[in-house]
């Protein structure tokens, strides 16, 4: 951590302190590595690009044929009157630039789906691509493109009141997915040996029960030791039980045992009642995104690695395999009702047992390394450090291609997603404008001379797609239907193609959130289609 935090300059560390906070030194050196490419500068495209420039990635290239036009200046608050028939990818390229002097941007004045036609293989220069408002006909074979390169692509677009977003991209492999609310690694159930012999060594006995603790020692006894002896009290008195309590019996039996010393206004004694939910009752056991990553065939030690992520992957298997079905240590320890003493000793034992696992996963990784051919610290020890640290929160993510989405939908979510008070219908709706578009080259309801027309043809758009997308009954032998889908498509023709900045602005700030989840890949990602209603403020996010 600190050689990366090297590399920031003091400026930079004092102007982004607040979200070093949050994805740390190396996730902002993962944005600033970033070479982001916007298809198309519309509103919802400026906006999530504006929110990726603040926090500061790298460089930006803006892709977009329009020029600036009177709609623009409804909707889009990086052009202005005087910039009307300018290159719309040059006005907004500038603008943003001058919202962080470290964010290089540039602009192609072209049509994204000529380039997409034409040179689609220039696209392997980005990092990861956001797609505004591209029609089909261009989207499949972008998608498909980057699909196949493993870069991340996120679709978003804004109709009317509807905002949709979609992360594309095979594979995601997160190490550091940051839970809500992380459990401490204690090791109570099956503690290692110095921390068994640290515990073993304390007497939670008062003077006036025959031990050696004056009332101030007895009441900053560190959690850790009051549970872990009282685990083994149970153990023996209990041989026949379950290792760890399970049932409500077990549980009361336990919480005798740890309660048998305390005063009944002791803190340390509180504390342990309330930490055995959660470290003890559950035992030991290895989470189940853990033992998926592990158990994937790209983690077996014949694989040949296809990232860091998976040497470090084939080396903590090799660790668990070894250790017994145990992860290395956190290394950290929770604030506790304790005294100094004590607390510091908890805390060195932690860290050093957390060392030496770390050193151990080390060496496995070099030999993975070597096995690969790969340069010896191709793997920086840092990146296995941090690994070693969120083992238990690793997690791969994968995603359906688009063209997998359109080929064989997946009628089970999609008929759970169109049940009433879901946000599916709309998504059934983008999909009858997508194809519109393409049959008709322009949006239904585009002029109000085409609306009863333009909505006969969407109803039967609408039709096709359900006998598409959903299933027919078997009871009754009838074709599933989406509820009201003449009133959401009535909608999508009412709106004619109009995006709007509040709902704009609503997925800039969700579509940079998940730009940033992969660029650092920190955080879990949205799998795979979100859907925001901006009629009645609700969102779902859907498997497609």
């Amino acid at each position: 951590m600190e050689d990366v935090e090297k590399k920031l300059s003091k400026d930079k560390v004092d102007k982004y302190d607040r979200q070093l906070r949050l994805w740390g030194a190396h996730g902002q050196a993962a944005l600033e590595n970033a070479h982001i490419c916007l298809l198309n500068a519309t509103a919802t495209g400026t906006e999530i690009l504006k929110n990726l420039v603040l926090p500061g990635i790298g460089r930006f290239t803006i892709i977009d044929g329009a020029k600036v036009s009177e709609e623009d200046l409804g909707n889009n608050f990086f052009v202005s009157q005087p910039d009307i028939g300018r290159s719309r990818a040059e006005v907004t390229s500038e603008l943003l630039r001058e919202m962080n002097e470290w964010v290089q941007g540039t602009h192609i004045a072209q049509d994204p789906n000529e380039l997409i036609a034409n040179q689609l293989s220039s696209f392997s220069q980005y990092t990861l691509v956001i797609a505004t408002n591209l029609p089909t006909s261009s989207l499949l074979p972008l998608s498909e493109f980057l699909y196949s390169n493993h870069i991340p692509l996120v679709v978003s677009r804004a109709y009317g009141f509807v905002g949709y977003l979609r992360n594309v991209v095979p594979e995601h492999c997160i190490f550091e997915t940051k839970p809500d609310n992380p459990l401490d690694d204690l090791r109570l159930t099956n503690p290692f040996p110095s921390l068994a012999t640290y515990c073993g060594t304390w007497d939670l006995r008062q003077k006036s029960e025959g031990g050696n603790l004056d009332s101030h020692l007895h009441s900053h006894i560190p959690y850790i030791v009051i549970l872990y002896q009282s685990l083994i009290e149970y153990r023996k008195n209990n041989p026949t039980f379950n290792p760890t309590p399970k049932t409500e019996a077990e549980k009361a039996e336990f919480i005798k045992i740890v309660t048998r010393h305390s005063t009944g206004e002791d803190k340390n004694f509180e504390e342990a009642t309330d930490a055995a939910r959660t470290h003890i009752y559950p035992g030991y056991r290895l989470p189940d995104d853990l033992t998926d990553v592990l158990n994937d065939d790209k983690a077996s030690a014949s694989s040949t690695p296809t990232s860091n992520y998976w040497i470090i992957a084939q080396a903590m298997k090799q660790y668990v395999d070894e250790e017994g079905k145990t992860v290395p240590v956190k290394g950290s320890v929770p604030d506790m009702t304790a005294d100094t003493n004590s607390y510091v000793s908890l805390t060195e034992i932690y860290y050093q047992k957390s060392r030496q696992d770390i050193a151990k996963v080390l060496g496995y990784v070099r030999k993975y390394e070597k096995q690969a051919n790969r340069a010896e610290g191709s793997v920086t020890d840092e990146e296995v450090e941090r690994a070693c640290k969120s083992v238990r929160d690793w997690k791969v993510v994968r995603y359906r291609s688009i063209k997998e989405e359109y080929e064989t939908p997946d009628k089970d979510s999609l008929e759970m997603s169109v049940d009433v008070g879901e946000n599916g219908p709309w998504y059934v709706a983008l999909r009858a404008v997508d194809r519109f578009y393409e049959k008709e080259k322009r949006y239904p309801g585009d002029v109000e001379e085409n609306v009863e027309g333009d909505l006969a043809k969407m109803v039967e758009i609408g039709k096709a797609l359900e006998e598409e997308l959903l299933r027919v009954d078997e009871e009754s032998g009838e074709q599933k239907r989406v509820p009201d889908l003449e009133k959401v498509l009535r909608e999508m023709i009412r709106v004619g193609g109009v995006e709007l900045h509040n709902i704009g602005a609503v997925l800039g700030g969700v579509g940079a959130q998940e730009v940033i989840k992969l660029l650092t890949k920190q955080w879990v990602p949205m799998s795979n289609t979100f859907i925001f209603n901006g009629m009645n403020c609700t969102t779902n996010t859907y498997v497609f």
